[in-house]
């Protein structure tokens, strides 16, 4: 016989976590953030006793972590918050996993969240760049990912200016060591704008700096997917910036690349390394749609196939090797 008792079903005086309830498996403390009805002043450790703030949860998560898999759950509503903190051993999920845009992080500065993943995870969340300031920060900033997982969110872009960026790998100002990108994933995205199309990122998601020409040597793609995304971005939807050895076991593939305006091409590159005169020698570039005024750039070639592309809106066609 079961009985169900906050969120937990009590099995011969064991409780087991309810599928239904839990359908990621989550052995540490669970935090609850409810905006509407919860306080910075409760525990949070309970759906009867919420949070308020994202923040206030990441915060205490941080200082008493059980390192087992921890999960802090978002209940639907707007937050205007910029989150910070390295998130480990810990999943920052919405509530509604069947909609990503239930569960809005909107700051008025910054980005919806900002730090540093290691066993981590970000799910089911409506992520969004300032509105008004600040428009270089990326909608999710994260200075390095390992062994983490960013699923099914939306990636919003609200400010109409130069460079914003959706998805950042790395730092917005200069470059530090080790920006990785390690035994991770990124996928089932969709790239998104709020108000007007004029409001989409100009780029998709950024290894290291925006628009940047120079190489890293300690910034790695190493055996991570970028996969099955849907990206819209007016300039360009993926940009890596990596030695030519540092992608090892990277893949992107299985994505859609376009703009949400301009006859759906970005007017750009849909997805390019660092233009440097040294193509990356190691990411396998497969299987993705590209909408673009060129599509694939400085990849070795015989890592480069089955894409379907179309350039500056000709009839679509194969692209195999990348141009250089």
């Amino acid at each position: 016989m079961t009985m169900v008792l906050d969120g937990l079903e009590q099995w011969g005086g064991v409780p087991v976590a309810s599928q239904a309830a839990f359908p990621t498996p989550i052995f540490g403390k669970h935090w609850f953030v409810d905006g509407t009805n919860g306080s910075d002043g409760n525990s949070g450790l309970s759906k009867l006793e919420p949070m308020a703030t994202i923040q206030a949860a990441v915060t205490d998560q941080i200082a008493n972590p059980t390192g087992i898999g921890d999960a802090i759950w978002i209940f639907p509503g707007t937050y205007v918050e910029s989150v910070t903190g390295d998130l480990t051993d810990v999943s920052l999920i919405g509530a509604c996993a069947h909609s990503p845009g239930a569960a809005k992080i909107t700051p008025s500065d910054g980005s919806a969240y900002r730090g540093t993943l290691l066993r981590a995870a970000i799910r089911n969340l409506s992520l969004a760049n300032s509105s008004s300031t600040s428009t270089t920060y990326a909608s999710l900033s994260m200075v390095s990912m390992t062994d983490s997982l960013v699923d099914n969110c939306h990636i919003v872009g609200v400010y109409n200016a130069s460079d914003t960026t959706g998805i950042r790998i790395g730092t917005e100002g200069t470059s530090i060591d080790w920006e990785i990108m390690g035994t991770s994933r990124i996928s089932n995205c969709m790239w998104t704008h709020s108000g007007t199309m004029l409001n989409n990122h100009e780029y998709g998601l950024v290894f290291g700096l925006t628009g940047s020409t120079s190489k890293a040597n300690k910034r790695m793609f190493r055996y991570s997917e970028i996969c099955y995304n849907h990206i819209y971005a007016e300039k360009q939807g993926i940009e890596v910036n990596l030695t030519s050895a540092n992608g090892s076991g990277g893949s992107i593939h299985h994505n859609v690349i376009g703009s949400g305006q301009f006859n759906g091409n970005c007017s750009g590159w849909g997805i390019t390394a660092t233009e440097s005169g040294e193509e990356d020698q190691l990411i396998k570039v497969y299987a993705n749609y590209i909408n673009s005024a060129d599509c694939i750039k400085n990849f070795k070639a015989g890592n480069v196939y089955g894409n379907f592309v179309s350039l500056d809106g000709a009839t679509p066609d194969t692209e195999n090797p990348a141009k250089s």
